[in-house]
C-alpha cells in the first residue's frame, strides 16, 4: 500500500533539511581561516533541488558587506564540496551568497 505523506509532515521534513543544511553551511564557514576577522551570520539557506543552486543570505554586524561577500565567493566551491560528500545535496551545486 501507498504510504500518504500529509502536507504538514512534508513541511516539518523540509524545515529540518533547511536547519540541517543551515547548520552544516554556518560549520564550515566558521572553519574557513581567511573569514576569521570578519563579523557575520548566516541569515537563511534556500536550496533549489531543480536546479541545483543553494542560496545563503549573511547578515554583517559590524564589517563591509562587498569584502564579506568577496571572501565567501571563494570559499564557494569548497563548500559545495563538502555538502556533496556530507550527503546533503545529491550532485555538486552552485553555491550564491546574497
Amino acid at each position: 500500500m501507498e504510504k500518504v505523506v500529509s502536507y504538514r509532515q512534508k513541511k516539518r521534513k523540509q524545515k529540518k533539511q533547511n536547519r540541517e543544511l543551515m547548520l552544516t553551511v554556518s560549520i564550515f564557514l566558521l572553519n574557513q581561516e581567511e573569514l576569521r576577522k570578519q563579523f557575520w551570520t548566516v541569515k537563511s539557506v534556500s536550496y533549489d533541488k531543480a536546479r541545483q543552486k543553494i542560496n545563503v543570505g549573511i547578515n554583517t554586524t559590524n564589517g563591509k558587506l562587498g569584502t564579506t561577500l568577496t571572501k565567501l565567493k571563494k570559499t564557494s566551491r569548497n563548500l559545495s564540496d563538502y555538502l556533496f560528500e556530507q550527503g546533503l545535496t545529491f550532485r555538486k551545486t552552485k553555491i550564491g551568497f546574497l
